[in-house]
């Protein structure tokens, strides 16, 4: 895939992110860059993930969410009743 990219934004965005830092030296910028990067590395999840994902989802759906009553398959638990779980009173504190 051909990497397009627009001189004037990426030196927007660099300049955006170097406005944001203590200090905007150039060694600064690279490493809040590669930072950048380290970030999309630990949360982009490689096609063998993504299987292993969607198995999972298969076999919920199979074993689990299709013995759920229609009527809450699909909802979620409202913040009162996680509340509750929790043990927590209405003013937000443990009972």
């Amino acid at each position: 895939m051909a990497l397009r990219m627009n001189p004037e934004e990426v030196d927007r965005l660099a300049r955006e992110i170097a406005s944001r830092l203590p200090s905007s030296s150039p060694a600064d910028v690279r490493r809040a860059v590669a930072q950048s990067l380290s970030v999309l590395e630990t949360t982009v999840l490689d096609e063998a993930t993504l299987e292993r994902v969607r198995l999972l989802n298969e076999r919920m759906e199979e074993l689990v969410w299709s013995k759920l009553p229609p009527d809450i398959r699909g909802n979620g638990i409202s913040q009162a009743e996680q509340d509750e779980i929790l043990g927590y009173g209405p003013a937000g504190h443990c009972v």
